[in-house]
């Protein structure tokens, strides 16, 4: 229990207080990476899962300014399904390398723009 409300502390530093190369601050690819990608550890499983909920949640409440940073997507369910998210972004990664260097949600929103594209009207 001790853990998990260290965890959460250190969460709720904001990113600017945070070393650059902190996994936890969730900034990149990469730290989308690292972190959601060695879920043998329960504290980056919550991590991961906690990044994602947030950020399937916050997509929802904005327009994108640039959408070629940050593509629509249309998923087949409004019903967040983090899991297959988590996925998804780890495989876009995998074949996306250069990614690795964009902000986490950039990488979040292209990922998902290419799983689940928007039919143009």
């Amino acid at each position: 229990m001790k853990q998990l409300a260290a965890l959460l502390l250190l969460a709720a530093v904001p990113a600017a207080a945070q070393p650059a190369d902190n996994p936890v601050a969730m900034a990149t690819g990469a730290h989308l990476q690292a972190i959601c990608g060695n879920q043998e550890a329960r504290d980056r499983r919550i991590i991961c899962l906690s990044w994602l909920n947030g950020a399937a949640q916050g997509t929802g409440w904005f327009k994108p300014r640039d959408p070629a940073q940050t593509p629509a997507f249309c998923p087949p369910s409004l019903n967040f399904d983090l899991a297959a998210y988590r996925s998804i972004i780890l495989a876009w990664l995998a074949k996306h390398p250069a990614d690795l260097a964009r902000p986490s949600i950039e990488v979040y929103s292209r990922a998902l723009a290419a799983a689940y594209p928007c039919r143009k009207r």
